[in-house]
């Protein structure tokens, strides 16, 4: 119920990194193609997951999370990225 600090919230886990203003558009659009550049069908995935544990208790989270990685296991994406890492490329997927 008291405010917290950024130090403060760095400190207890609540953030991962204190930015200056001015890093921050970098530093967003460099989290931005990162995620990006990852399979998007996990992505999909993990924000829909992301949204619902919002709403819901803990068991309905992790049943959501497993049916997603259940889902994007066997996916063209999954194969896409396994792949790529055992031809040491970067992984073309085809939903870009």
């Amino acid at each position: 119920a008291e405010p917290v600090s950024a130090e403060r919230a760095l400190e207890m886990g609540l953030v991962n990194r204190l930015l200056d203003d001015a890093e921050l558009a970098a530093a967003a659009r460099t989290l931005a193609t990162t995620i990006a550049a990852n399979a998007p069908a996990a992505v999909r995935a993990a924000k829909r997951a992301l949204r619902i544990a919002l709403d819901a208790d803990l068991r309905a989270t992790l049943e959501v999370e497993a049916l997603a990685q259940a889902a994007t296991q066997d996916s063209e994406d999954s194969a896409e990225g396994w792949a790529a890492f055992r031809e040491r490329r970067p992984p073309r997927f085809a939903d870009r």
